[in-house]
């Protein structure tokens, strides 16, 4: 086998190398008690409650879930990365042949609205009643 034999077959295998690994997948799944809570993310609304997508990027959210009935929470969560995600460690696991998953959840109680109470008539003097 020559030497430019040898190459292509060195760089054939190493694409099929690289076409083989995985990736790192990040999910982050939002519920809420009850569910059917509209759900706002940095002020653009993704949907209503459980809801769950994959996102790029480890940082702080801001959250707001609305649903009729229920007072509105507002939220800022911080979403940090596993450990094996750090440098070094991400470029490993990058290059391995299986999708690596970072599956995180947060889970919200709605509270109630308390109702007002039924405003009662004002009360009036009794001389005021009693004058012509």
């Amino acid at each position: 086998m020559n030497a430019s034999c040898r190459a292509v077959c060195y760089a054939l295998s190493m694409v099929c190398c690289l076409l083989l690994t995985g990736c790192i997948r990040r999910q982050l799944a939002i519920r809420s008690e009850p569910a059917g809570a509209e759900l706002w993310m940095n002020d653009k609304r993704l949907g209503t409650t459980p809801y769950a997508y994959d996102f790029q990027w480890y940082g702080w959210y801001r959250l707001t879930l609305k649903r009729e009935g229920y007072e509105q929470l507002d939220d800022n969560v911080l979403i940090t990365s596993p450990w094996y995600f750090w440098i070094p460690l991400d470029l490993a696991m990058d290059l391995l042949p299986v999708p690596v998953w970072d599956k995180q959840e947060l889970a919200y109680q709605l509270v109630p609205k308390t109702p007002l109470p039924e405003p009662a008539p004002p009360e009036m003097e009794e001389d005021a009643v009693n004058s012509p």
